[in-house]
């Protein structure tokens, strides 16, 4: 609640005409244009209301992943589904998907 709290005015007042707690992609379609990304990402985590919004605050968590674990993390990811091709649509990124998915590892 206290990140809708936060959110533009547009997305609070469809939440509150949906009588809706979770705010998903085919709620926030109506209030916004969203792009491509965005829908596939299932996800808001990249919507600002505000260009100079500060990121610092009690709702952001930062998570540092070691180096060493980082292909072990995109393994798991890729078994959920959650690469770059869905992510992020497009030839160049189904391009990158598979360079890496398809380059040894050492």
């Amino acid at each position: 609640m206290r990140t809708h709290e936060r959110a533009p005015k547009q997305l609070r007042d469809q939440l509150e005409r949906e009588s809706a707690n979770v705010l998903t992609t085919e709620i926030a379609a109506v209030a916004a244009d969203f792009d491509e990304r965005i829908v596939n990402q299932y996800a808001l985590s990249s919507l600002a209301s505000q260009p100079d919004l500060s990121l610092d605050g009690e709702l952001l968590r930062k998570i540092v992943i070691p180096a060493e674990l980082k292909w072990e993390i995109r393994d798991k990811l890729n078994q959920a589904n959650v690469t770059e091709r869905v992510l992020f649509p497009g030839l160049d990124k189904l391009s990158r998907w598979l360079a890496r998915y398809y380059t040894p590892r050492r």
